[in-house]
């Protein structure tokens, strides 16, 4: 056999595998559990008169079974969770030291409640609000959560200043609960899968002209191993960009079913446009 042929099917092969290997480490990587959650600003919903104006309106918030409260601002947020991690929460994988929680820090808390979630089987419930210092808490209580199930925890507040966050302890996630990260939604695949099938097709080309140089112990038309090296890169380099594209399509995005109502997205709309939103 001709021994450019040979070096050019040797690298066709390492770089099959080494794609096959990147492929292996990505769908190992999903394999695991992730919660994650998101948190949407707050968008008010009435606002009081300033006292210096003639007029003035008086705002006063029910919830049943409980004393009414006179609030200046009500402003309305949302926080959506779904695993999209391969293996499932379990109820019991909440530490018990610190379970799954959401906490909120600043301003005057005056509901939190559980708004929807992906499935009733799940059994997702959210205790009683307990006051800890100057955070709100309220633990969130499942069966299990699969992959895609979540809720949406809905914040109601005086102030559009309050810090809402989903914490907690969930075994088997050393490191811990995810916020997403727009910027980090595109990576698909893990560092380590792309850098070592990296290392050894660079480390094959680089050996090629030795091995050349070995079997016939001179480098006398060593150029001409340029020729199978071209056909195998550029193939590559033509048809990994698609590759990437369509991998980098998937994007961290909540079922549907977490999204808050459609008249809060309109009347969120029309406050970000507003002047008045503008100026602050």
């Amino acid at each position: 056999m001709d021994i450019n042929l040979a070096l050019a099917i040797i690298g066709i092969v390492v770089s099959v595998v080494s794609f096959i290997y990147a492929i292996y480490v990505t769908n190992q990587s999903k394999k695991e559990k992730e919660l994650m959650f998101d948190v949407i600003d707050p968008m008010p919903l009435v606002d009081t008169i300033p006292k210096d104006n003639r007029h003035s309106i008086k705002i006063i918030y029910e919830r049943p079974n409980q004393p009414s409260e006179s609030v200046d601002s009500i402003f309305l947020q949302f926080l959506p969770f779904t695993n999209f991690g391969r293996v499932p929460i379990r109820k019991e994988d909440s530490a018990s030291y610190d379970p799954l929680r959401i906490e909120v820090q600043g301003g005057r808390v005056l509901d939190v409640a559980l708004a929807s979630v992906t499935r009733e089987v799940s059994r997702i419930t959210l205790n009683e609000i307990k006051q800890v210092d100057d955070k709100t808490i309220a633990v969130i209580d499942f069966d299990f959560l699969d992959y895609m199930d979540g809720g949406l925890i809905q914040v109601v507040s005086d102030s559009a200043d309050v810090e809402v966050t989903l914490k907690g302890t969930i075994v088997g996630m050393p490191t811990g609960i995810k916020k997403v990260e727009p910027e980090k939604n595109s990576i698909i695949f893990p560092e380590l899968g792309c850098v070592i099938p990296l290392i050894i097709q660079v480390g094959v080309l680089v050996a090629v002209p030795f091995i050349y140089r070995y079997i016939t112990g001179n480098w006398r038309n060593v150029w001409l191993l340029l020729l199978p090296i071209l056909a195998l890169i550029l193939p590559i380099a033509l048809i990994m960009p698609v590759i990437l594209a369509l991998l980098n399509r998937k994007t961290i995005q909540f079922p549907k079913r977490l999204s808050p109502p459609s008249w809060y997205n309109k009347r969120r709309d029309f406050y970000e446009r507003s002047p008045h939103r503008r100026s602050r």
